[in-house]
């Protein structure tokens, strides 16, 4: 629900604000760059914008005229030379949690001072604040699980229960390293 309210289409002949579209990548926790080249970048040249969204397989540039998108392309990062005309897109969040600054801090206001300023001192050496998909825990943020995201009546069928379970064992291991190392710098943990 979160990634369909926070994700954006955009289709040829569509009007944006493009300074209202570079402040929803910045909140969407794309990171400025001056060329595009990985998952989660974003450029503005004049009318040009480029990004390279998660699902992606190529980066994209809008290019506008006015506040009308003229075209979309997808373009090879190496040569930035266009590789696919495209008619529509959806940009999605860099990450499964994506905060505004705005919604960052009103989250830092309901923990207890000590692991707010911890948190705040860290976000601050590092704005795309790794680790933040297991802070979600600590700031009570809604969590879904795949099948919430399945039609009602959907069939899942397992074809390799082994590697679902090592993938599984890894995950909660990974927790249990974290939530220890976690333990001994915040004062409140969810369990």
């Amino acid at each position: 629900r979160s990634l369909e309210k926070r994700s954006l289409g955009l289709s040829v002949k569509d009007e944006y604000d493009m300074d209202l579209l570079v402040d929803h990548f910045a909140d969407l926790g794309f990171r400025r760059v001056p060329l595009v080249e990985e998952v989660g970048d974003f450029a503005r040249r004049g009318g040009v914008l480029d990004f390279f969204s998660p699902g992606f397989e190529a980066p994209v540039r809008v290019e506008f005229f006015g506040d009308e998108i003229e075209s979309l392309r997808a373009f090879d990062v190496a040569t930035q030379r266009t590789t696919e005309s495209l008619t529509t897109v959806r940009l999605l969040p860099k990450r499964e949690v994506a905060l505004t600054q705005k919604e960052l801090d009103q989250h830092l206001e309901r923990l207890p001072s000590a692991d707010a300023e911890l948190l705040q001192a860290r976000y601050v050496n590092d704005p795309e604040l790794p680790g933040l998909e297991w802070l979600s825990l600590l700031f009570k943020m809604p969590q879904g699980r795949l099948p919430d995201f399945l039609p009602q009546l959907s069939c899942t069928y397992v074809t390799d229960h082994r590697r679902l379970e090592a993938e599984y064992l890894s995950i909660l291991e990974e927790s249990r390293l974290l939530h220890g190392k976690l333990s001994a710098r915040f004062t409140s943990l969810p369990s």
